[in-house]
């Protein structure tokens, strides 16, 4: 009987959810004045001018002339939870203060069509401190700052002010194209970075590009093109994936990605997916220094750069800086992983090395190539032209030193560096800096061999390490129940012990019904056409669709017992209990949404939530493990392996 009524309560929800519809949505023009867009748990609203505020939930902000500037402005602001809705459309600002400002920790959709271009001589052209902002679409967004000697500005060009730290979020996504004005001339001032922080500011929140968008940005002058100003550290995170194209460029004394002049990196930045990234350091400054990947000059770099999955990354550091890594004497004591399918390309300066620290005692991290990577490495002058007869290193940027006993390398035997094989490791002494023996052999190197084994990782390491133990999410037990693990190994070095991620183990649903390991579902089977019994009518359901993308699991990690119902575009999951968590993986949300699925409703006794597959898939920048957490009335949305949250995506439901 219970079992029955969670079918009809399932039914009934779905029939009767009706999702967010647009209660006003018009064109407002830039010429009839400054726009301020508010939105609140009661709706959004938006104001023009003098005029009392109007309710529209899909603005559309633009121009009757767009290569005509106007002086007027756009202000978002955002309480209560709610997120701001904007398009903008072919619009053209030159404005002495924010073109746009999304104030104080606002979340805002910035949805681009056309071409748009703003400008600011005293602000940010796009305004964004402790906010949370997406940006995506298929237009363009063009953002410039004042770079005259007359009045130099300070300010990121797309995130927060000087002595501000950008601690919000800002992902550009789906199809948007966004470039920054090129001004990275000598001649040029204004110490903020291209995307991130203004001069002094930290970049300690998350900037995640991803979808398919592009992105082409730069600084002014020392500050770097996606990260942290000058003086700013950066212990936030930055992340590239999905089919992102993006070229970043920093200027004087910065990092392309990373920090400022000054600043030091203690944060991460992750590069996976097919993501496609130019990342070039100095500018046209010549003789400055700074990372293509990694610190500005005398920034000391302590944080993680990880570049993975099938991403192709060309990195080029610039005077005593490297590719990837510190700068001008400064210690690599941090961590930089080269994995799965990655192709790397890094150049040092004419004093750094590719990948790692300009001298040799400040060699001091693990530079970690594994998995099926591709490494090659040189060096540029300081006008960016390759040094066809200069060799650039892993480690240090010293002609071939092995003295240094500081630092430690894993390298895989399936990797290609400068196309030596991984396990050829008397010939990879020509490029890796590891320190020898007396006998001529290395003490700071270790070996690790991966593999799978009847389903199951294994991890040798030779040399200097050794490994510990596999996990798989954490625990030494292989999962048998299906679903998604990350698989990280144990690596103890030098009597320190680190956790590498190795992996992903995939557990599928059992071949026989039978067989205890497959999670108990149970699935509606009415038909489109088959009326719901007790009315007469038909209701446009159909069965599920098939196959077992998705778990539902309770505190103790074990399967419950849900119900499934779908109609037209819409699959709706319930289980009739206080605490359920709904979890996948990426691209079991990729095979749903092939198969016609839009949107997902989860229904448990005391919440209810729902998401549009396309927006989850915008944040698998984050990792491919996702989870919705129901406990009574409270609601979690996480992107697990990155430990994000994700919540902003969900919708309000509205029952008729």
């Amino acid at each position: 009987m219970k079992r029955k009524k969670l079918t009809a309560s399932m039914i009934a929800l779905v029939m009767s959810v009706s999702l967010p519809m647009t209660t006003y949505a018009a064109n407002w023009y830039l010429e009839d004045g400054s726009v301020t867009v508010n939105a609140d748990n009661s709706g959004q609203t938006v104001t023009q001018g003098s005029n009392p505020a109007v309710s529209d939930e899909a603005p559309v902000i633009t121009q009757r002339e767009s290569s005509v500037e106007t002086g007027n402005t756009i202000a978002i602001n955002a309480s209560d939870n709610a997120t701001a809705n904007v398009t903008i459309k072919d619009i053209n600002i030159k404005s002495s203060k924010d073109a746009i400002d999304v104030t104080g920790s606002s979340s805002a959709n910035i949805t681009l069509e056309g071409d748009n271009k703003i400008f600011s001589e005293t602000g940010s052209a796009l305004h964004i401190s402790d906010g949370n902002v997406t940006i995506n679409g298929s237009g363009s967004l063009k953002a410039e700052i004042q770079d005259e000697p007359s009045g130099y500005n300070h300010n990121a060009k797309i995130g927060s002010h000087e002595n501000e730290a950008m601690s919000g979020s800002i992902h550009i996504t789906g199809d948007a194209t966004v470039k920054t004005d090129n001004n990275i001339a000598p001649d040029c001032g204004g110490d903020g970075a291209g995307i991130g922080s203004g001069e002094d500011g930290e970049m300690s929140g998350n900037i995640v590009i991803d979808g398919n968008a592009q992105v082409e940005v730069s600084s002014n002058d020392q500050g770097a093109g996606i990260g942290s100003g000058d003086d700013g550290n950066l212990s936030g995170n930055i992340m590239i994936g999905g089919n992102a194209q993006v070229s970043a460029t920093g200027a004087e004394d910065s990092a392309g990605i990373g920090t400022g002049d000054d600043g030091h990196f203690r944060g991460s930045i992750t590069i996976d997916g097919n993501a496609k990234v130019t990342a070039k350091a100095g500018g046209d400054h010549s003789g400055s220094d700074g990372s293509g990947i990694g610190a500005g000059d005398d920034g000391d770099f302590t944080g993680t750069v990880t570049i993975g999955g099938n991403a192709a990354v060309i990195a080029a550091g610039s005077d005593e800086g490297c590719g990837i890594g510190a700068s001008d004497g400064e210690n690599m004591n941090g961590i930089i992983i080269i994995r799965d399918h990655a192709k790397v390309t890094a150049y040092g300066g004419d004093q750094g090395a590719a990948i790692g620290s300009e001298d040799e005692w400040d060699m001091t991290g693990k530079i970690i190539i594994v998995g099926n990577a591709i490494v090659n490495t040189g060096m540029v002058d300081n006008a960016g032209n390759v040094l066809s007869n200069r060799i650039g290193y892993i480690g240090d940027g010293q002609d071939s030193n092995h003295n240094s006993s500081k630092g430690h390398y894993i390298i895989g035997p399936d990797v290609t560096i400068n196309s030596l094989s991984g396990s050829d490791t008397e010939a990879l002494k020509k490029y890796v800096n590891m320190h020898l023996d007396s006998e001529g052999n290395p003490t700071n190197l270790t070996e690790l061999d991966i593999r799978m084994e009847n389903g199951i990782f294994k991890a040798e390491a030779t040399g200097a390490g050794s490994v510990e133990k596999i996990l798989y999410n954490g625990s030494e037990t292989v999962p048998v129940v299906p679903g998604s693990y990350p698989v990280t190994c144990i690596i103890k070095i030098d009597g320190s012990e680190m956790e590498l991620p190795i992996g992903t183990l995939v557990v599928p649903e059992p071949t026989s019904p039978g067989e205890t390991a497959a999670p108990v579902e149970y699935r509606m089977q009415t038909s489109a056409s088959e009326p719901v019994q007790g009315n007469g009518k038909s209701t446009g359901y159909k069965a599920p669709v098939q196959g077992h993308f998705y778990q539902v699991v309770g505190q103790d990690g074990k399967n419950m017992i849900f119900a499934t119902a779908q109609k037209k575009d819409v699959l709706a999951i319930a289980t009739d209990s206080d605490f359920a968590m709904l979890t996948g993986k990426m691209e079991d949300i990729e095979a749903l949404r092939k198969q016609g699925v839009r949107r997902i409703i989860f229904a448990t006794k005391r919440a209810t939530s729902t998401f549009l597959l396309s927006e989850l898939l915008e944040k698998r920048a984050y990792g491919e493990i996702w989870s919705l957490i129901h406990d009574g009335e409270n609601v979690a949305f996480t992107a697990v392996e990155k430990k994000m949250d994700i919540s902003s995506i969900l919708t309000r439901l509205q029952t008729k």
